[in-house]
């Protein structure tokens, strides 16, 4: 073998194919972007995509984050990340050693003996508090409960002025009261028997329109029809209701009175006055009718799936 030769099998090497920089500088222009654009996607630094792609991995912190920058790249390029990472393991195998990581020595601080000495004697003033707050409290409910022995009463009776008496008198009990003197026998027959004799006045009985008296400013005409149209006819301060059906009924006016609250049945009219405008609420909707200034009033779209009805009426 010659010299020639011999230099130029030296002088070979294996064919690595392309570096991964080079792959991902062919994708990202493949899709138009440049390296600017690449770094704001990625929340890069922009020193780190050129660094990338040129293979200037020392612009770069470790192994690990280079590793970790070449994968997002990849994934952003649509080019697959495991074979990205193993051509970078070919054309730089002395940076795929793992990251040396030196333990971190936790030193913990040294016990201190002041810190016992300040717990002690914080324990000991608490205590002296606690027990002086004892003491006043029990001399003072001592003093609240002395006797006064010495101490008189000036008290007033029925048998003649005032007298002393004094308050550690012992307590006596008190006089029975005297007998009353006995009714005579007949006088309290002829009582009972006149007492028997007169009758207990009857309550005088409601009729239905008074059992449950009706709110201000309401009329309640379910006994007698009326017709809406004429009573309601250039009076806007009233409103004239009839019902098909039951439905709970609540009405308030501009000054937030209570017009009537209730149960309406069917077949029932109302008719309230009050200072407008009305603020109507219906149970059930779709039983009631409302007449003002003469016209019906159309509030189908005021009613709720579930009947439930609330509107204003001027």
């Amino acid at each position: 073998m010659t010299k020639t030769q011999e230099e130029q099998q030296v002088t070979e090497q294996p064919d690595l194919g392309p570096t991964p920089g080079a792959l991902l500088k062919k994708a990202r222009e493949a899709k138009g972007w440049s390296q600017k654009e690449v770094a704001q996607k990625l929340n890069f630094l922009p020193t780190y995509v050129p660094a990338l792609e040129e293979g200037e991995y020392q612009l770069l912190p470790n192994t690990t984050f280079i590793r970790g920058y070449l994968r997002t790249y990849a994934n952003l390029v649509d080019l697959d990340a495991q074979s990205l990472l193993e051509a970078f393991q070919k054309h730089s195998p002395d940076l795929n050693q793992p990251d040396s990581f030196s333990p971190v020595q936790s030193i913990k601080p040294g016990k201190k003996s002041g810190s016992f000495l300040f717990k002690l004697f914080s324990l000991l003033v608490i205590l002296g508090l606690i027990l002086l707050v004892t003491l006043w409290w029990q001399s003072r409910s001592d003093d609240a409960l002395l006797p006064l022995v010495n101490e008189e009463v000036r008290v007033d009776t029925q048998q003649g002025p005032q007298i002393l008496l004094p308050t550690s008198q012992p307590e006596t009990e008190p006089a029975e009261p005297e007998a009353e003197p006995q009714e005579p026998q007949a006088a309290a027959e002829e009582r009972e028997t006149t007492a028997a004799s007169v009758e207990a006045p009857q309550p005088a009985s409601l009729s239905p329109a008074e059992e449950e008296p009706a709110a201000a400013g309401a009329s309640d005409r379910s006994t007698s029809s009326f017709d809406p149209v004429s009573v309601t006819q250039n009076q806007p301060n009233r409103l004239a209701l009839s019902f098909t059906d039951e439905c709970w009924t609540e009405i308030r006016d501009a000054n937030q009175r209570l017009l009537r609250s209730g149960l309406m049945r069917a077949d029932e009219q109302l008719l309230v006055e009050g200072t407008p405008p009305f603020q109507v609420v219906f149970g059930n909707g779709r039983v009631a009718q409302i007449h003002y200034l003469g016209q019906a009033v159309d509030f189908n779209q005021r009613i709720r799936a579930n009947g439930y009805t609330s509107l204003s009426i001027q």
